[in-house]
């Protein structure tokens, strides 16, 4: 019986490695990202995210794939290090996943050959650096309005020339600090001190894979108090009124064109001053001048004017909620009874 048992035992074993011998296509996902072996030279994915994962059919004896896929499943990625055999550039290189990628993979080559990978194609970008000196470092308070000081007002950036390139990186670049990661007290007259770690802005359109941007210094000393807590609001309805000398009043009546006068406005400053004003408060004019008689019944176009109350200084009516411009023409007005004619408001006051 014990035997027979040893020879059941054999036997498994047999087929089993015999099995483990045995050639055969089987899928494999494959993990990667992409490194340059050249510290000075950029490699990286043209588009996110920073790694890829590739569905790879490899033929090969069952026992190596067995032993490719359990090394896969250890580690996160597998790292694909290119070699110096392309120039750098600006542009992407368009390459083949089976054919410039995976096949010099020593992991991929010792588990058989590949017969197939997808996607077929990848976008792949290997670049030169360079640096860009002087970028000014600006610190995001958010709602805080502060004093403060910096250890370094300007920095440089290590980035890959196609990002030093691109024409809209280069009209909004900034080193920008994000105040609110170190600033916990927001009380007035709260003294802070901290290391803040600056990062390029300009880049949401851009793609830049791992660290390959290094800024210098990498940390600025920020240092200062805080004055006042920032808020801004909303205020309306507020009527837009002219702003009408007593001579045009009486011999034109303004026709108005194309133009809301009942409108809302975000006003911005201290928070307990912002709270207390009331849209009532908050005057806009249409300014309109003598010599804007010149010409009767020609069209107008002028900016609409605001005033806030003298108690309500550091308050600001925001840029974008403020511009607004009116059309209108001056008409003669004819009258034949002898009384005095007006000229009335949008709201229908005078």
């Amino acid at each position: 019986m014990r035997s027979a048992s040893v020879v059941v035992v054999i036997t498994l074993l047999i087929w089993f490695v015999a099995d483990q011998g045995v050639m055969t296509d089987e899928p494999v996902s494959v993990p990667v990202i992409f490194t340059s072996q050249n510290p000075e030279i950029y490699v990286g994915l043209a588009q996110p995210p920073a790694q890829r994962e590739y569905k790879v059919t490899i033929r090969g004896r069952r026992r190596r794939i067995t032993e490719l896929k359990a090394q896969l499943a250890a580690r996160d990625t597998l790292e694909i290090r290119m070699d110096e055999s392309r120039a750098p550039r600006s542009e992407p290189y368009q390459l083949s996943v089976r054919e410039d990628l995976l096949r010099n993979v020593r992991d991929l080559r010792i588990a058989g050959s590949i017969l197939k990978a997808t996607p077929e194609e990848e976008t792949l970008r290997i670049d030169s650096y360079v640096e860009i000196d002087d970028i000014p470092v600006r610190v995001e308070f958010g709602d805080l309005k502060v004093s403060r000081t910096l250890s370094d007002k300007t920095v440089s950036a290590r980035v890959p020339s196609f990002v030093a390139s691109n024409e809209t990186f280069r009209s909004q670049l900034e080193a920008v600090i994000n105040a609110s990661d170190y600033i916990t007290e927001r009380t007035p007259g709260f003294a802070f001190e901290f290391q803040g770690k600056p990062a390029l802005s300009g880049l949401s359109k851009l793609f830049v894979a791992g660290n390959a941007i290094q800024i210098t210094p990498p940390n600025v000393t920020v240092s200062g108090k805080i004055e006042t807590l920032q808020a801004v609001e909303s205020k309306g309805p507020i009527t837009i009124r002219w702003s009408i000398p007593d001579q045009v009043q009486q011999e034109f009546r303004v026709v108005a064109e194309d133009a809301e006068f009942i409108i809302y406005v975000d006003v911005s400053g201290p928070r307990e001053r912002v709270a207390a004003l009331e849209a009532n408060q908050i005057r806009a004019f249409v300014d309109i001048f003598a010599r804007d008689t010149n010409e009767p019944g020609t069209t107008i176009t002028r900016e609409v004017r605001y005033f806030l109350p003298i108690d309500f200084a550091g308050c600001r009516i925001s840029e974008e909620t403020a511009k607004r411009q009116v059309r209108f023409r001056l008409e003669p007005i004819a009258t034949t009874d002898g009384t005095t004619p007006t000229t009335a408001e949008p709201d229908g006051e005078s």
